[in-house]
C-alpha cells in the first residue's frame, strides 16, 4: 500500500498549467466592493475638509452645552459645574488636535493618525455631551422639560456630525 494516495484519474497526464488552470477555474471569483475604493489624494482630501469643518462642529456642542447649563441647570451649581468640566476638558483637547492639524505642527505629517485621534477624542465629547442629560437634568423634571433637553441634545449632536461628514467614524463619534 502507498503511502502517498494516488491522485484522481482524471488528473493524470495534465501537466502543471493545466492543473493551474483547473484550481483558478475551481476558484470563486472575488465580490467587487460595494463602493469604490478611495485614492490616497482623496482621503487627504477628506481629512483636510475634516479639519476645516470641525471647529464648526465642535462650536454647535459648545453653544448647546453653554446654553443647557445657563438655562436648564441654572439652579444646580455643581452638576452644571460637573458638566462643564468634562465637556470643555474634552472640547479643549480636540480643539487642540484640529489647531495642530492645521496649524502644520508634527502631527500634520502623519493625516491618518491625526484623523484617528480626532475621532477618539470626539467620541469623548459626545460621550460627555451624552452625560449631560444625566446630571443637568433635575430630579422629578416634568416630561416635557426631558422630552425637550433631550431633543436638544439629539439636534445638536446631528448637527455637529453633519460637520464631520466628511469622515464616517468621525461623524458617528459625533452623534454617539
Amino acid at each position: 500500500m502507498p503511502l502517498i494516495p494516488s491522485s484522481p484519474p482524471a488528473l493524470d497526464g495534465k501537466s502543471v498549467r493545466e492543473l493551474q488552470s483547473l484550481a483558478a477555474e475551481a476558484v470563486l471569483p472575488a465580490e467587487a466592493p460595494t463602493r469604490p475604493v478611495l485614492s490616497r489624494a482623496a482621503r487627504l482630501h477628506l481629512i483636510d475638509q475634516l479639519s476645516r469643518w470641525g471647529g464648526s462642529g465642535l462650536a454647535i456642542f459648545a453653544g448647546a452645552a453653554i446654553f443647557m447649563v445657563m438655562v436648564i441647570a441654572r439652579d444646580m451649581p455643581l452638576r452644571s459645574t460637573a458638566f462643564a468640566l468634562m465637556i470643555f476638558a474634552s472640547l479643549y483637547l480636540c480643539r487642540r488636535y484640529r489647531k495642530e492639524f492645521r496649524r502644520g505642527d508634527r502631527i500634520a505629517s502623519r493625516p491618518f493618525r491625526w484623523r484617528s485621534y480626532y475621532a477618539a477624542t470626539l467620541a469623548v465629547v459626545s460621550a460627555a455631551f451624552g452625560a449631560g442629560a444625566f446630571l443637568i437634568l433635575p430630579d422629578g423634571a416634568d416630561p416635557q422639560t426631558i422630552m425637550q433637553t433631550l431633543a436638544l441634545m439629539v439636534v445638536a449632536a446631528s448637527i455637529a456630525a453633519a460637520f464631520h461628514i466628511a469622515h464616517r467614524a468621525a461623524a458617528a463619534a459625533a452623534a454617539g
